[in-house]
């Protein structure tokens, strides 16, 4: 202690003895400070270190001029005022935690609220952070929903596996997706179990319930009608048509095919309207012929009631009366690894009006970027033209058309495919004939006459009717060509050909032909490797005909139309489908419909089944090829039919409904549905094959005088996966 402090402790405590006043309060600044000797004894001296006017008896921290009785308590962990609390002042609420907002230390976010501090019991959606963690807890179950009582969407905030967007567990009384409760829809086709009050017939397929689409004879019922057959597709009800003109006969969908010709992965679609053109200004029609290609590209926006001339692309005759467009047909003629579009144009001669047009194939060669929108007959890369000849005029008149079946295929494996005419009488050629054009670059206009390498004639009464470009049949790698005659006789007897016009007798034939390219000039049809005759009288067995795998065992069926097949229904029609076809012509020279796999036929008098054929991949994903087959005059009051034929059904005696998958219907007589089909094309490149049907004889004015012709188009999204 130093000597002035001494001092003045001395004179403090004479002064209050002598005196008598009361005890100075210590926290009195006008009070000396007290200096009564403690339990330290008589020799202890106080001093005041730090200065701050308060001896060490009344300082508790005389090292720190901050600390003394009368200072002002700091929340720093320090008892400032020496009242033996520290931080008294910052703990408001008594909780045991220092306002975070006073205190550089301190974590309560709420010094006013004793159940608000960290580690305390947080109250969901209350607005209040009670654990101070910065949040009222508005997802108490973590699932990452907010509850609906916050404001969120997770109608159980207390069970994580309850969230919207959750899978739905039916009937375990529990909302998962917090949907309208607990489900009873386990498939989640939006139709609830049949056996807990709803109409789906089966809840754990989503394929199945009142608005599936029915596959028949599936063994399934789809569309929980409590039947495997469903009704029939009604050709008008279509989202995609081409239409011809109402009030003429412009024969849109005389015939269609499909090819890539821009090359972007998708089918386009070529539709033929050989008696198109009308004339706005005159109001007459010219038929001038048209072929519109619809590239698929744009099947997006492919709608009901298009017109020829909405086509991408519009090849149009350029002069009156040329029936441009029959036949149109998609090849590599030229072998450069692009498709080309090759189609004909009718004769007609009229010889008191001035009109001689000669028939010709027309040749337009694909570079892989697709065609212009607009162009003519003349715009062709090559015109082969070919003159009937006087036969067909008749006292110097002859309205006639005529048109003929092409097709095209590599019949001798160079890469070039070659051009398959179906030619009938006149100009050389004495009897119904099949023309063969080699593959190659034609250019400018050609005598037909003089291209054609061979051709294939018959002695026989009546016309070839379709041409099918075959896989090898016979083994010698090349391609075959098949030609239906269905107007062939024979007799029974003897099994001699006949030169025979009796209408009584047509059992029909078809030949396959092999290495056509090797011969030349003219081949019988009768000497074809391999023959198929009809046993039925009028039953015009090979009308048409198509190679397919229906049986899914790797080898190439055939299947061969029988219009007047009368088996259940006069000239009711029907098909023979012949198991691997290579295996079968290899074991006989001339075959016979009794030796077919499968026997399927219609029932109504010239309902024509077996008119057309189309190859429709495997549509219902079942491993097994499908089919289109055409009947024309079909169903109730003629209305024609379509049926998508189930590959894997096809065996034994058969009706065509139960061999079936779907069908397609008319809504009116004289429609012809079916008269041209198209089954194995993608145009909106989804993997699954899309279907055309035309129906020539249409018009919407509903006279059966006019064939405006419609196409009808059938996505695979319009009956689903």
């Amino acid at each position: 202690m130093t000597k002035r402090a001494l001092t003045l402790a001395l004179i403090f405590a004479f002064g209050a003895v002598a005196c008598g006043e009361p005890e100075p309060d210590p926290k009195d600044d006008t009070a000396p400070p007290d200096t009564t000797p403690d339990d330290t004894g008589p020799d202890t001296e106080w001093v005041d270190e730090d200065g701050d006017g308060y001896l060490s008896n009344v300082d508790c921290d005389d090292n720190d001029y901050r600390v003394h009785p009368d200072a002002d308590e700091l929340c720093d962990e320090i008892d400032n005022d020496c009242d033996e609390e520290i931080d008294e002042d910052f703990d408001a609420d008594g909780d045991g935690h220092y306002s975070e907002s006073q205190c550089d230390y301190g974590d309560d976010c709420d010094d006013g609220d004793a159940a608000s501090y960290p580690g305390a019991d947080e109250v969901p959606y209350d607005g209040v952070d009670q654990d101070c963690d910065g949040d009222d807890v508005t997802d108490v179950d973590g699932d990452g929903f907010i509850a609906e009582e916050a404001g969120g969407n997770d109608c159980d905030d207390e069970n994580a596996d309850v969230f919207p967007g959750n899978k739905e567990i039916p009937f375990d009384g529990i909302d998962n997706d917090c949907q309208d409760g607990d489900s009873a829809d386990a498939d989640g086709d939006g139709y609830n179990d049949a056996d807990y009050g709803g109409d789906d017939c089966d809840d754990s397929d989503p394929t199945i319930n009142p608005d599936g689409f029915e596959w028949w004879n599936d063994g399934v019922d789809q569309d929980c009608d409590g039947s495997d057959i469903g009704s029939y597709l009604n050709l008008a009800d279509a989202g995609i048509t081409i239409d011809g003109d109402s009030g003429f006969s412009t024969l849109v969908g005389h015939g269609i095919d499909s090819c890539d010709f821009d090359e972007d992965g998708l089918d386009d679609l070529v539709v033929a309207a050989p008696f198109y053109g009308y004339n706005a200004s005159s109001g007459y029609y010219y038929y001038y012929g048209a072929v519109g290609i619809f590239y698929g590209n744009g099947a997006g926006l492919w709608t009901g009631g298009m017109a020829i001339d909405d086509a991408d692309t519009l090849v149009e005759g350029s002069s009156q009366y040329e029936f441009l467009g029959f036949a149109p047909k998609c090849g590599d003629v030229n072998g450069d690894g692009h498709d080309d579009l090759v189609m004909s144009r009718g004769e007609l001669y009229y010889a008191d009006a001035g009109i001689d047009q000669a028939f010709a194939v027309l040749i337009y060669y694909g570079d892989g970027t697709g065609f212009d929108p607009a162009l003519e007959d003349g715009d062709a890369d090559a015109e082969l033209t070919l003159t009937f000849g006087t036969d067909d005029q008749s006292g110097g008149k002859s309205v006639s058309v005529y048109s003929t079946e092409l097709a095209i295929g590599d019949l001798d494996g160079d890469g070039a495919e070659e051009i398959i005419v179906d030619w009938g009488y006149g100009n050389g050629y004495d009897t119904s004939s099949v023309l063969l054009l080699p593959g190659g670059q034609y250019t400018g206009d050609l005598d037909l006459d003089e291209q054609v390498l061979n051709y294939v004639s018959t002695s026989l009464y009546g016309d070839l009717t379709y041409l099918r470009v075959f896989e090898d049949l016979d083994g010698d790698g090349l391609l075959d060509l098949f030609a239906g005659e269905p107007y062939y006789s024979l007799t029974v007897d003897t099994g001699d050909w006949l030169t025979d016009d009796d209408d009584s007798s047509r059992e029909g034939m078809g030949a396959f032909l092999s290495d056509l390219s090797t011969l030349e000039g003219e081949t019988l049809l009768e000497s074809a490797y391999a023959t198929i005759l009809g046993v039925d009288e009028l039953g015009y067995f090979g009308f048409d005909a198509v190679g397919a795998d229906l049986d899914g065992d790797g080898a190439t069926d055939g299947i061969f139309g029988a219009i007047g097949d009368s088996t259940d229904g006069d000239e009711a029609g029907a098909f023979y489908a012949f198991s691997d076809l290579a295996s079968y012509l290899g074991s006989v020279q001339t075959g016979s419909p009794a030796d077919a796999d499968a026997h399927v036929y219609g029932s109504f008098d010239e309902g024509l089944l077996g008119y057309e054929f189309a190859r429709a991949g495997d549509i219902n994903g079942d491993g097994y090829e499908e089919l289109l087959v055409s009947e024309p005059n079909g169903g109730t009051f003629d209305v024609g039919r379509v049926y998508l034929v189930n590959g894997e059904l096809v065996s034994g005696e058969a009706a065509i409904e139960d061999v079936c998958l779907m069908g397609f219907e008319g809504d009116d007589s004289d429609n012809y549905i079916g008269s041209s089909l198209l089954g194995d094309a993608d145009f909106d490149g989804d993997g699954l094959p899309d279907l055309v049907i035309s129906a020539l004889g249409w018009d919407d004015a509903d006279d059966a005088s006019y064939s405006a012709g419609q196409v009808l188009i059938y996505l695979s999204s319009d009956w689903g996966d």
